[in-house]
């Protein structure tokens, strides 16, 4: 699937004075809402008309072309770009896609995929219920509890990873910046969990 992850991405990735900017989200994450849909909408449109398409292509095929999109460039993209493509490509497509992680046991993967999304959707303004009904539904797909305890017990030790990284790198006013934001993200998601949690013992 890489030749066909490379069309893709040729014809519906960011460009630049007619330039196809191959590498631009291995090495930076969109600033704002609009800069997202301006780099990956597109992308995310072709891959939901491809997995509806049952006849020519298959929901392996699909999830294969999102992983070879990821890495069409020398490295391979920031974890929060491939969250927020998946955001753009919607419930489905990103359940089948952490599915499948989930059922080759790459719990590190779902841990980070899972605080990335965190972060995009604080970022955008979305809301973070949304991340919570995909990780239930991306759990039930999980026959071993002790699989679900370590994919749960692997996001609180990617937030946590992450918040190291963001506080020893970047300038000071880029490294605040960044660091406010995937703070923000945590406490978010932790609020949904909470509310979830005892949502029987809240007002309705």
């Amino acid at each position: 699937m890489v030749h066909q992850a490379k069309l893709l991405y040729l014809m519906y990735g960011p460009v630049c004075e007619e330039a196809i900017l191959w590498d631009l989200l291995s090495y930076t994450t969109p600033a704002s809402l609009g800069q997202a849909i301006r780099y990956q909408h597109d992308l995310a449109e072709a891959i939901q008309i491809m997995y509806a398409r049952t006849s020519d292509w298959t929901e392996d095929d699909v999830l294969s072309i999102v992983d070879e999109l990821t890495s069409v460039a020398e490295s391979d993209w920031l974890a929060e770009n491939l969250a927020s493509l998946l955001l753009f490509c919607g419930n489905t497509i990103t359940v089948k896609y952490m599915g499948s992680r989930a059922i080759n046991g790459r719990m590190h993967e779902l841990g980070n995929l899972v605080a990335s999304f965190s972060v995009v959707i604080t970022k955008f303004g979305y809301s973070t219920s949304w991340l919570i009904d995909v990780m239930q539904q991306v759990l039930e797909i999980m026959d071993n509890a002790k699989d679900r305890l370590s994919f749960l017990s692997h996001i609180s030790s990617t937030f946590k990873e992450v918040l190291t990284e963001v506080a020893d790198s970047g300038d000071d006013s880029q490294r605040d910046s960044e660091f406010m934001l995937v703070l923000d993200a945590q406490v978010e998601f932790s609020k949904e969990i909470l509310s979830l949690a005892f949502k029987h013992m809240l007002p309705s």
